[in-house]
């Protein structure tokens, strides 16, 4: 059911002249000049000290909000997250029964948050 990948050049024609591979320290001085990998690296630092910083607080916050236990706000948490995953194939325009095959049915209690 698969074809194997021919070799690396293989379809390039004989008159095309091989490149020699660049080291390590000539990658690393390449992307130290470039503003764009410096913009992508603050923008995903940034992304994952938010996602750390609220995925630590937000069990504490609905123990101390709704003076629930740990267990309690963990359940929240995690009924949220697997309505979120479980729904997450469906089209944008929401669920349309008849219009869609193979997508799971959303358990019951779940909400599609748009």
């Amino acid at each position: 059911m698969t074809v194997k990948e021919p070799p690396r050049g293989y379809t390039d024609p004989p008159e095309t002249e091989k490149k020699e591979r660049a080291g390590l320290k000539e990658a690393i001085h390449e992307l130290m000049g470039k503003p764009a990998f410096w913009l992508m690296t603050a923008g995903a630092t940034i992304a994952a000290f938010c996602g750390y910083g609220i995925s630590s607080f937000q069990s504490l916050f609905l123990v101390r909000t709704y003076e629930i236990t740990a267990g309690q706000a963990a359940i929240w948490i995690n009924t949220r997250s697997r309505c979120r995953l479980r729904l997450a194939p469906l089209p944008p325009a929401g669920w349309r029964p008849g219009c869609t095959k193979n997508i799971p049915v959303p358990s019951p209690g779940c909400q599609r948050q748009v």
